[in-house]
C-alpha cells in the first residue's frame, strides 16, 4: 500500500514492541491499552524498512518524494 508518510505513521507496525506493565498482562488488558496502539505506529522513513515510491510515468523528472511504503511487506 503506497501512503504518504504522515498516513504511514497512523498504521500499526508488526515489530513495533511496547514494554507492558505486569498488571494489564495479568488482567489481560493489554490490548485496550491506549499505549498500546499509538507506541506500535509505523515510524516512516525513520524506519530502515521504509521505501520512497518512485512513479515509473515519470522517470525523468526530479519528482519530490512524497508517497512511500514499507519493503518488509514487499514492493505495492
Amino acid at each position: 500500500m503506497i501512503l504518504t508518510e504522515a498516513e504511514a505513521k497512523t498504521r500499526w507496525c508488526p515489530f513495533g514492541r511496547v514494554p507492558a506493565d505486569r498488571n494489564d498482562v495479568l488482567s489481560g488488558s493489554v490490548n485496550r491499552s491506549p499505549m498500546w496502539s499509538s507506541a506500535s505506529n509505523c515510524i516512516g522513513s525513520a524506519c530502515m524498512a521504509f521505501r520512497w515510491f518512485h512513479d515509473e510515468a515519470d522517470k525523468g523528472k526530479p519528482l519530490p518524494l512524497t508517497h512511500g511504503y514499507c519493503g518488509l511487506a514487499g514492493k505495492p
